[in-house]
């Protein structure tokens, strides 16, 4: 028999939330789309925040009306009863987190649509690293050169095409081109 969690919410004293479900072999199943989350996987609640955000790309029609609120009262509940409270108010000064935020987040500007044809023109659409196209199934971006996190612009001279796996793979170093 399964256990049964006890919550603070609609969910009490019971293993179904919404359209989700507690199953025997440690997952939670929607009931509409027979989706599985294995809990034995879940390992940390940045696992769990992984799942939220995965599942919130997901169409309400075919995953059940609120499925992504009952989710949360899903893990929430699990959590409670194995003894973390993710509820727990934590104390924090709201207006010290932010400006802190604030002073480490850079607003970066997008780079300009007429900007990024021209470096792909000028690149000739293919990506500068490994010579992979579109014709080869490469996914093509503009990437800095200078990243902006290291002071770089959106200028001409400062960008170039490479594919998705190239521009990953340099993220945001600097790499000298000569």
């Amino acid at each position: 028999m399964a256990p049964h969690f006890h919550g603070l919410h609609a969910a009490q004293h019971c293993t179904e939330w919404g359209p989700w479900s507690f199953s025997v072999d440690f997952c939670l199943v929607n009931k509409y789309t027979k989706y599985e989350i294995d809990l034995e996987k879940v390992n940390s609640t940045a696992d769990i925040l992984n799942w939220l955000m995965h599942l919130s790309t997901k169409d309400e029609a075919d995953y059940g009306e609120g499925y992504m609120y009952y989710l949360s009262i899903a893990f929430a509940d699990i959590l409670k009863f194995c003894g973390l409270d993710s509820t727990k108010n934590l104390e924090f000064d709201g207006h010290k987190l932010c400006k802190k935020y604030a002073k480490g987040v850079r607003t970066r500007k997008p780079i300009p649509l007429r900007v990024r044809h021209q470096v792909l023109e000028r690149d000739k659409f293919r990506c500068q690293d490994c010579g992979a196209s579109p014709t080869t199934g490469a996914v093509l971006e503009v990437d800095h050169t200078v990243p902006v996190s290291k002071g770089g612009t959106n200028d001409l001279s400062n960008l170039r095409v490479l594919c998705a796996d190239c521009n990953r793979g340099k993220s945001d170093r600097i790499v000298d081109y000569s």
